[in-house]
Parts: C-alpha cells; structure tokens; sequence
C-alpha cells in the first residue's frame, strides 16, 4: 500500500497537515475535505486548519440521515467557544450516516480531524461536481489551490488582528 502524502502549511509557530488523498472544500467558509471512498459513498470532515482555529469544539448540529444536501449548502453547524459556523457540503448528495462519537465527543475533530473525527458520510448525485473550482483535487495543481486557500485564510485572520 502505498505511503499517502501530507501537504504541511506552516506559519509563525502554527503547522497545519493536508493528507493528499483527500478533496477539500475551498468556498467560503471552506475547511471541509472529503474523501472518495466509493461512487456511492464520500466522508466529509473538518480539515486542520479548521479545527485549530475553531479551538475545543463544543458541540455538533448536524442535519439528520436521509436528508438530501446541495454543493455549497449548510449540512449543520459546529460550535466552539469562539464561534458558532455553518458546514458545508462539498458535494451535493443524501447524507447516509452521522459518526456519533463526534456527537457525544466533538473535542475528536480537533484532535484527530481525519481519521476518527469525520462528521458524516454522504451519498453524491453527481460526483462531477469534483470539477468545481472551489475543490482542491488530490493533485499538484489542487496542491497549489490549497495553498493559496491557507495562506488568504492566514491573511485574512492577520488582518483582523
């Protein structure tokens, strides 16, 4: 099997990981990734750099198993002691199962925001929306978007002080 490779973003004393087999959501808010795992089934999640910057997330609202999702459109809300935001689908589809330890435990997201942390999985009705340009594909050239997405999202956090 071969070794998946990360993107590491790092910034000041801030590092963020990317694993490099994984999609990730770019629209504003972004820091949504997911992960192909059949053309029935996608799991989605909060990627690094979300996490960090929500800090310990409080709790998860998520819509419920069996409720259809657009691209772009609200799938629940995450709180954490700095915010309330929406999360968003990347892609549109039927959402099919909700990982309940992130329910009872949303701290998971921010320790381990890729493997045991992902928030739901969802069956997509058309799995070209890949194609959109707010998707970083697992490539050199979605390498590329990802790293401008971070490096405005670091920009735009510096500017607000």
């Amino acid at each position: 099997m071969a070794e998946i490779k990360n993107l590491i973003i790092e910034e000041e004393d801030d590092v963020w990981t990317f694993p490099m087999d994984r999609y990730y959501w770019t629209g504003d808010p972004g820091h949504i990734w997911f992960l192909i795992e059949n053309e029935d089934r996608i799991r989605i999640g909060l990627d690094d750099f979300g996490a960090v910057q929500a800090g310990p997330i409080i709790s998860l609202r998520i819509f419920p198993v069996g409720r259809p999702v657009k691209q772009g459109k609200l799938f629940g809300t995450l709180e954490s002691g700095k915010w309330i935001g929406p999360l968003r689908a990347p892609l549109t589809g039927l959402i099919t199962k909700i990982n309940s330890k992130v329910i009872e435990e949303p701290t998971i997201i921010n320790d381990d925001c890729y493997n045991n942390g992902w928030i739901i999985t969802l069956k997509p009705t058309n799995l070209k929306e890949i194609d959109n340009t707010l998707i970083a594909k697992p490539d050199e050239e979605g390498k590329e978007k990802l790293i401008k997405f971070i490096q405005d999202e670091i920009e735009k956090i510096k500017a607000l002080g």
